[in-house]
Formats: C-alpha cells, sequence, structure tokens
C-alpha cells in the first residue's frame, strides 16, 4: 500500500466516528430535556424527588457531550489523546451501562451498541496503524497526505 493511502481514514473509523458525534447529540440533548425539567419543576412550585441528582445528571450530560465532541475532532486529525480519551468515555459508558442494567432500569443491550461499535473500532490494528501513519506524517511533513 502506498504511503499516502495509509493516511486515509479508514471508512469503518468514519463511521465509528459519526456514531461519537450522535452519542455526544443524545447527550447534550439529554442534558436539556434535564435542565427542562427543573425548571419546569421550579416554575410550578413543584419539588423534585432527587433535584440535586437531576442537577448532576444535567452536568454530567453536557461535559460528556463536550468531551465526546472534541476527543472526536482531535481523533479526526489522527490525534492519539482522541482515541485514548474516547476508549475510556466509552469504557465509562458500558460500565454505567452495566450497573443501570443490573439495577433493573436500563434500555437493555441497546445501551452497549454504540461503545463497543467504537470501542471496537479504535482498538483495531488497522485503525492504530493509521493513527500512527498520522503521527509519523506530523513529525515528518514531507509525508504526502491523502
Amino acid at each position: 500500500m502506498p504511503e499516502h493511502e495509509s493516511l486515509k481514514m479508514p471508512v469503518p473509523l468514519k463511521v465509528a466516528l459519526g456514531v461519537v458525534f450522535l452519542q455526544a447529540l443524545i447527550n447534550g440533548l439529554a442534558g436539556f430535556l434535564i435542565m427542562s425539567e427543573i425548571s419546569d419543576a421550579d416554575e410550578h412550585g413543584q419539588q423534585m424527588a432527587h433535584q440535586f441528582l437531576a442537577h448532576v445528571a444535567e452536568f454530567v450530560s453536557f461535559i460528556a457531550a463536550v468531551l465526546l465532541v472534541l476527543a472526536a475532532l482531535a481523533a479526526t486529525t489522527g490525534a492519539e489523546w482522541g482515541r485514548v480519551v474516547l476508549i475510556v468515555l466509552e469504557g465509562i459508558t458500558v460500565v454505567s451501562n452495566v450497573f443501570t442494567l443490573i439495577s433493573g432500569s436500563g434500555s437493555g443491550a441497546l445501551g452497549f451498541v454504540f461503545p463497543i461499535i467504537v470501542i471496537g473500532e479504535l482498538s483495531r490494528v488497522r485503525t492504530r496503524k493509521w493513527f500512527a501513519a498520522k503521527a509519523s506524517a506530523r513529525t515528518h511533513p514531507d509525508t504526502v497526505i491523502g
């Protein structure tokens, strides 16, 4: 394979990063929904059962969305730290889904699909080679980028 071909992002990696951007969108929307629920309860003088936890969930949703976007954008450039951060975030999602499933209030196996797709693709040899090739191209700018 010509060297410039190894610098083209593999299609499965593009799909996995698309999934990450979708997850970020879903997390952001969840944060806004939680914020809306808290606001509605306040406006109507209602007391939420677990208002502190709702605020924590809102904050975590927004932070997760921002981290997912930043790490995915870094990964699109071939930055290794973006790949590592995404694997860690997706691992946290898997662990969280296990606890949710055990507690009996989960979405079942559906909550595992996106993280497994992303972790699987980011861990593949082909993907790791692409990240290594991008890093090499940054340290050796005379390399042709495709």
